[in-house]
């Protein structure tokens, strides 16, 4: 039966597995949330100012705290020998969420991945294949 539910992915970031990242198609920038950043670790050391501001439902505009460049890796679940790890610019935003961050376009872009959303899926492609 088809579904509208939303893409969410789980990914290592900083070397731990983080679930409920949302893959938004249609934003300018990959968002992970302060909340996130604090069970992974000291991070406040690679924050570095930025000048974005998001403007989400209702117009509500929000300023990030910064930006930080982290480490990431996609693995596939159907072989885990299948990874690919990337580094990725994220903006910190303080605010409540029900997902840990937001994956958009860069992301999209970094790891040359496909989206289907009737599939729920995302391809990727590995040196060990896709």
């Amino acid at each position: 039966m088809p579904h509208n539910d939303p893409l969410v992915i789980n990914m290592n970031i900083m070397g731990t597995k983080v679930h409920r990242l949302l893959v938004d198609t249609g934003s300018y920038a990959n968002i992970i949330f302060r909340t996130t950043l604090d069970k992974l670790g000291n991070y406040e050391r690679y924050l570095e100012p930025c000048n974005h501001r998001i403007i989400g439902f209702w117009d509500i505009v929000s300023v990030p705290e910064g930006i930080i460049r982290i480490a990431v890796e996609l693995v596939s679940t159907e072989d885990p020998k299948r990874r690919l790890t990337r580094v990725l610019d994220f903006l910190v935003v303080d605010q409540a969420s029900t997902y840990n961050g937001f994956l958009g376009r860069p992301f999209l872009h970094e790891f040359k991945a496909v989206v289907s959303s009737y599939y729920y899926y995302v391809k990727f492609h590995t040196p060990k294949g896709t």
